[in-house]
């Protein structure tokens, strides 16, 4: 999973002792229909009926180094965005990518990673979940 350009800079800048970034308090999650790029953009971030961003922060291990060479955490309980109450998907339109952001609303995404199995998500289709164990958050 790519980190985005904003957080890369303020890891370097930490590293460096020009700024404190310290423990980001809470971290939310939240879904985009296509990739947000280094810039992290929320352009494609999904909204409507009963979405909106959830918290995960309790829902991830720490980070760990793995054989594949990457730090990652990984969920270790359920991540559920509910049953969507609106289209959140269009025609032709999936959910691509989950983006990690440290706010409810605005803020900055700090990680994103393509969803492995893009699916529509329209007004009363199937919950929007994943079981423990099936989101990561992977850096290099």
């Amino acid at each position: 999973m790519p980190m985005t350009t904003a957080a890369r800079n303020a890891v370097g800048q930490h590293q460096l002792g020009k700024t404190d970034i310290g423990a980001l308090p809470t971290l939310y999650a939240g879904l985009l229909k296509s990739n947000p790029g280094d810039a992290g953009s929320a352009a494609s971030e999904v909204s409507g009926g009963s979405y909106g961003r959830i918290e995960v922060t309790s829902k991830f291990g720490a980070f760990a180094d793995t054989a594949d060479g990457y730090s990652t955490a990984v969920s270790t309980a359920a991540v559920d965005f509910g049953v969507p109450t609106a289209d959140w998907t269009g025609p032709g339109e999936t959910l691509a990518y989950i983006g990690y952001w440290h706010a409810s609303s605005g803020g900055t995404m700090q990680f994103y990673e393509q969803i492995p199995n893009p699916r529509s998500a329209v007004n009363g289709s199937r919950r929007v979940r994943w079981a423990p164990g099936k989101l990561r958050i992977r850096y290099r």
